[in-house]
């Protein structure tokens, strides 16, 4: 019973916006009352690109408990798309090699718009843009502004921050951006900047935290090792 309710709530929830927390003002520091709510409704999806959404997440969790319970070889389509925009990167991580050499010939900003539309024509509802360090691509807001405007699909984006300046950010949130997911790897400079290979990195990377918008999501990620 409770395999079969899992993706049932998880229905529920994408249809009727049950995943979205609203914080009470009392959690938040008054000072960021007025740009809460004076973006809030800039930043919340709306309209036809939200409805379609939630309804492509509600035939997507159908189709799942279709497969698990009434006809196992349905082929069930993802929703969420990874996008690595770039194999490089400018930290030299201990959990990672994409800093041990330069990657050429990567895909250009047009072939990057045309993977765009065939997820957009694909009814894809997110869309996880990454690397290496996708900050480090000169046209990274013309692939994010094209993604938010020829799809209805949300966009996510992953970065250390090193690059990340309150220009850089408030431009990637206009873009189309809703949520970030920073990389932190410990809490103390020692530990982080070990893993991260990059004295100083905790420090940039922590002042970057402070620089997202209230009304976008921001969650960290961290590798898990012995060291």
């Amino acid at each position: 019973m409770l395999r079969f309710l899992g993706p049932l709530f998880c229905w529920y929830a994408c249809l009727t916006g049950g995943n979205r927390k609203v914080l009470p003002k009392d959690t938040l520091d008054a000072s960021h009352l007025p740009v809460l709510e004076e973006n809030l409704p800039r930043y919340a999806p709306t309209g036809a690109s939200l409805v379609n959404r939630r309804l492509r997440l509600g035939s997507f969790f159908s189709a799942l408990l279709l497969k698990r319970w009434i006809y196992p070889a349905l082929d069930v389509r993802p929703v969420v798309a990874e996008l690595f925009l770039t194999d490089n990167c400018n930290l030299r991580c201990i959990s990672c090699a994409c800093w041990r050499a330069d990657t050429p010939d990567e895909l250009t900003r047009d072939e990057w718009f045309n993977v765009i539309d065939q997820l957009a024509e694909h009814g894809f509802v997110k869309l996880n843009f990454t690397g290496g360090e996708a900050l480090l691509r000169p046209d990274l807001l013309e692939i994010l502004s094209y993604a938010s405007k020829h799809s209805d699909a949300e966009l996510h984006l992953n970065t250390n921050a090193i690059l990340l300046s309150p220009n850089l950010a408030q431009q990637i949130i206009d873009a189309g951006v809703r949520s970030f997911n920073i990389s932190v790897d410990g809490a103390t400079p020692e530990m982080h900047d070990g893993i991260r290979g990059q004295k100083g990195a905790f420090e940039t990377t922590s002042t970057s935290l402070n620089l997202q918008d209230c009304a976008t999501g921001t969650t960290l990620s961290s590798v898990l090792c012995s060291r």
